[in-house]
């Protein structure tokens, strides 16, 4: 999977960042991270599967239109959104055959 080095959210441009791994303050392992100061979108080299990375990358994208249109969303509403918008545009073959590893 081939994933954007930098991808716009409302007026902001996020690099898109690989580390080799990634901590929460409680050093809780996490796949990926957003932050809005830097203007970086982290995803850890864990993330293995496409299916993986892609919910993750489309997880922290969710997390910054959250904050960019201050929608109020919970990491629990994050999560399921990102799952099901994962699948959604999996399932349907509406990616980017580029982004997907083809063409």
């Amino acid at each position: 999977m081939r994933l954007p080095k930098r991808v716009k959210i409302g007026a902001k441009v996020f690099r898109v960042k690989w580390v080799d791994e990634l901590r929460d303050t409680d050093d809780t392992k996490l796949f990926g991270r957003f932050d809005s100061v830097e203007g970086v979108i982290a995803l850890s080299k864990a993330c293995g599967v496409d299916g993986e990375l892609l919910d993750t990358f489309i997880h922290e994208c969710l997390h910054a239109m959250n904050r960019s249109v201050k929608l109020g969303l919970d990491e629990d509403t994050v999560h399921r959104l990102s799952f099901m918008l994962t699948a959604f545009l999996v399932d349907n073959k509406l990616l980017a055959d580029s982004l997907m590893g083809g063409g």
